[in-house]
C-alpha cells in the first residue's frame, strides 16, 4: 500500500501544471454571453466535464505507454513496489488529477453564483448529472487513452490483431443491439449503452494492468498479455449482451406489468396482448396468447404495428420493423397456432400500412398504403392485385367478403366550403362502398350513403350487407350496404347522445342509448323492426360487448357522473334479466368492434374483460364467475 501512495504522489508532483491550467480555464464561464446565473453554472459544468475527459485521455495515453516505450517504467520495478501497485497508482493519480481539475473549474462560478448553485443542489438535477457525466468521461477517456497508447507504442504485430478483433467485435455488438434500436426504447437503450460503456472501460483498464503485470518492461510479452485479456473480456461482454438482449426481447405474458388487448380471434381462444414488461424499462412487447392453454408466441417488440387474425383463429399476421428508418416498409410476419406448437414465420411481404386485413381462410392479405390498395398471396408473398387510392378520400375499413372480393368503405371529401368545426348539416359527408374484384383487378362502386351529418360513427355487419350509422345531432339508421338504401331509423339518439351498439352474430341490430340518465337496449330484426326494449335503469354511456353464449350479451355501463369508471353487466336477451358482473371492468369486444370481425358466440374474445388495473379477466358463462388470467402474479 505504501508503494501505491508513493506512485500517486510522484505522478501528481510531476504534473502540477494541470491544476494551473484548470484555474485559468475556470474564469471562461464568466465570459459566456447572456450573463444569467444558470447559464454560467451550466457552462462551468460542461467545461469541467470536457476538461476532465481531455486530461484523462492525454495523461492515460502518455503515462504508462510513454514510460514503457522510453524505458522509464524500470525505475519503479527497481523499487520494492508490486506491478499492480505501479499500474493502479499511476491510473489513480490520473483520475485524482482529472477530478480535482474539474472541481477547480467549478469552484469560482459556484461561489460567485452560490444561490443558483444551491437551488440546483437541492433539486439534485445538476449535481447528479455532472457527477455521472464526470465519472463516465474520466473512466472512458482514461481507459481508451491507456490501452491505445500501450498498443501503438509497442509497435507489435499484435496491433494488427487488435484491428481485426475490433472489427469483429463491432459487428457482434451491432447485431446484438440492433433489435433493441428497432424496438424504439430510448431509455432502456441509453441505460444499456452506459452499462456497456462502463464494462468495456473496465476491460480496457484490466488489459492495461495485465500488460504491466505480466510484461513488466518487456513490451512484446506485455503486448501479448494485453491482447489476450482485452479481447477475452470484450468478447465475453458481447456474449453477455447477446444473452441479455435475448432475455429482454422475449418476455412471457406474466412479465407484463399491465396488459392491453390489441386484437382477438373471431373464433377460437387466441388473443393479441401488449404491455410494458417488468425489468425492461420502456420496452413494450406484443404477444399472441392462448387463453385456453396458456401458450404464447412473441410478436413484435416496440410500440407500433398492425395485427390481423385469420378468420378461423389458427394464425395471425403482424407488421414488424426491420430498418432503423421509420419510414421504411415493415416486414409482415405470420404466426401459426397449431395443436403441436406455435411458430412465427417471416414472409417476403412488406408494407408501410398501419393496418392489415386477412381473408377468411388466411390465404390473402390486403393493405391500404399511401397511394394504393394492395392484395398479396400469403404463402408466396406475391402481389395479386393493386388499385390506385384517391388521396382526397379517407378510407375507413377493408374487409374480405370472399377470397375474391374485398369490400372498401371510404368517406368522400367534404365540400370546399365546409370545415370540420362548423355546425354540421345535411350533405356534409357521404360514405362510398366499393368492391374490389381481386382476380379481375377491377373496382366496382357498389353504393353511396349520402347526406350524413358530421361527425358520425359506424357499425358493420359485413357478410350480412348491413351498416348502422350514428350521425352527430341526428338519428341512428340502418342501411343496406349493397345499395346504400336507408332501411330503418333505429333511434333518435345520435353520435353525440351516448348511443352505442352493433350487430348480434345472427345479424340483428342491437342499439343501446341513454337519455335523461336512464339506459335502454333496443333489439331489432334484420330489417330494422324493433322487437324488444330492455330497461337498464340509471346509466351514463352504454356500450355493447360480445356474446359469451347464444342469447346473452355483455355490456359496459358508465355511471351518470363517473365517466370512465365502467361496470360490466350480462344481459339475457331471452328473459331480459340484467346481472352485474363487476365494477371497473370493460368487455374487450366493446373496444374492438370497429377493428375485428364479428366474434362468434362463445369465443374467448366474447368472454374477456379489461380491468382498470391493467389485468385481464375471463367470464365462465356456466357459473358466471370471473377469474383474472393475465398477468399471472
Amino acid at each position: 500500500m505504501r508503494g501505491f501512495f508513493a506512485v500517486v504522489r510522484r505522478e501528481i508532483a510531476e504534473r502540477r501544471n494541470v491544476f494551473a491550467a484548470a484555474a485559468v480555464c475556470s474564469v471562461l464561464p464568466f465570459f459566456v454571453p447572456g450573463g444569467r446565473q444558470e447559464i454560467r453554472l451550466y457552462a462551468a459544468a460542461i467545461s469541467a466535464v470536457l476538461f476532465a475527459a481531455a486530461i484523462s485521455l492525454l495523461l492515460g495515453a502518455s503515462t504508462i505507454g510513454r514510460d514503457l516505450s522510453e524505458g522509464r517504467l524500470g525505475f519503479y520495478f527497481t523499487r520494492p513496489i508490486g506491478s499492480g501497485a505501479i499500474w493502479a497508482g499511476k491510473l489513480a493519480a490520473i483520475w485524482l488529477q482529472a477530478v480535482l481539475a474539474a472541481v477547480i473549474m467549478l469552484v469560482p462560478v459556484g461561489v460567485f453564483d452560490f444561490s443558483a448553485w444551491w437551488r440546483e443542489t437541492r433539486s439534485g438535477g445538476l449535481v447528479a448529472d455532472v457527477a455521472i457525466a464526470l465519472a463516465f468521461a474520466v473512466l472512458v477517456s482514461l481507459a481508451v487513452g491507456n490501452v491505445v497508447s500501450l498498443a501503438f507504442r509497442a509497435r507489435s504485430a499484435w496491433v494488427a490483431g487488435d484491428l481485426v478483433c475490433l472489427a469483429l467485435w463491432g459487428l457482434a455488438m451491432w447485431f446484438a443491439a440492433r433489435p433493441l434500436l428497432l424496438a424504439d426504447t430510448p431509455v432502456l437503450t441509453l441505460r444499456l449503452g452506459l452499462a456497456t460503456l462502463a464494462a468495456c472501460s473496465v476491460a480496457l483498464l484490466a488489459a492495461g494492468g495485465a500488460q504491466v503485470a505480466f510484461g513488466r518492461v518487456d513490451a512484446v510479452r506485455g503486448g501479448r498479455a494485453r491482447f489476450v485479456v482485452l479481447w477475452v473480456l470484450l468478447f465475453a461482454i458481447a456474449g453477455l449482451t447477446f444473452g441479455y438482449m435475448r432475455w429482454l426481447l422475449s418476455p412471457a405474458p406474466q412479465d407484463l406489468r399491465e396488459i392491453r388487448i390489441e386484437a382477438a380471434a373471431p373464433r377460437g381462444s387466441w388473443i393479441a396482448i401488449e404491455g410494458y414488461a417488468r425489468g425492461r424499462v420502456d420496452l413494450r412487447a406484443s404477444l399472441f396468447y392462448d387463453v385456453a392453454s396458456g401458450r404464447y408466441v412473441r410478436a413484435r417488440a416496440g410500440r407500433e404495428g398492425a395485427i390481423a387474425f385469420f378468420g378461423d383463429g389458427t394464425a395471425a399476421a403482424w407488421t414488424e420493423r426491420s430498418h432503423l428508418d421509420e419510414r421504411a416498409p415493415r416486414d409482415i410476419w405470420i404466426g401459426r397456432f397449431t395443436d403441436g406448437g406455435a411458430r412465427r414465420l417471416r414472409t417476403p411481404m412488406t408494407t408501410t400500412a398501419s393496418n392489415i386485413t386477412m381473408s377468411p381462410d388466411g390465404s390473402r392479405l390486403a393493405v391500404i398504403e399511401e397511394h394504393a390498395i394492395s392484395v398479396f398471396d400469403v404463402p408466396s408473398g406475391r402481389l395479386l392485385a393493386s388499385a390506385a387510392k384517391d388521396p382526397a378520400r379517407h378510407y375507413l375499413r377493408l374487409v374480405f367478403l370472399t377470397e375474391q372480393t374485398l369490400r372498401i368503405y371510404r368517406m368522400d371529401p367534404l365540400p370546399p366550403s365546409a370545415t370540420v368545426d362548423e355546425a354540421p348539416g345535411p350533405g356534409l359527408a357521404s360514405i362510398g362502398i366499393v368492391d374490389f374484384q381481386i382476380d379481375a383487378r377491377k373496382l366496382k362502386e357498389t353504393a353511396t350513403i349520402e347526406n350524413l351529418r358530421r361527425t358520425f360513427s359506424l357499425a358493420f355487419n359485413d357478410l350480412g350487407e348491413r351498416l348502422i350509422v350514428w350521425e352527430k345531432g341526428g338519428q341512428v339508421s340502418l342501411f343496406d350496404a349493397s345499395t346504400g338504401r336507408r332501411l330503418a331509423a333505429l333511434g333518435s339518439g345520435g353520435w353525440d347522445a351516448g348511443s352505442r351498439g352493433g350487430f348480434l352474430s345472427d345479424g340483428r341490430p342491437i342499439v343501446a342509448e341513454s337519455t335523461s340518465g336512464n339506459g335502454r337496449v333496443h333489439l331489432f330484426s334484420k330489417q330494422g323492426r324493433e322487437e324488444r326494449v330492455f330497461d337498464l335503469g340509471r346509466a351514463g354511456v352504454v356500450r355493447m360487448g360480445g356474446e359469451p353464449a347464444q342469447g346473452q350479451i355483455t355490456l359496459a355501463i358508465e355511471p351518470v357522473k363517473e365517466l370512465g369508471a365502467s361496470e360490466a353487466f350480462l344481459l339475457d336477451l331471452n328473459s331480459g334479466a340484467v346481472r352485474k358482473l363487476g365494477a371497473h371492468l370493460f368487455p374487450i369486444v366493446a373496444h374492438m368492434r370497429w377493428r375485428i370481425p364479428q366474434p362468434e358466440p362463445g369465443s374467448e374474445a366474447t368472454r374477456l374483460f379489461a380491468r382498470a388495473d391493467g389485468s385481464v379477466v375471463r367470464l365462465d358463462p356456466r357459473t358466471g364467475e370471473l377469474k383474472a388470467i393475465l398477468p399471472k402474479r
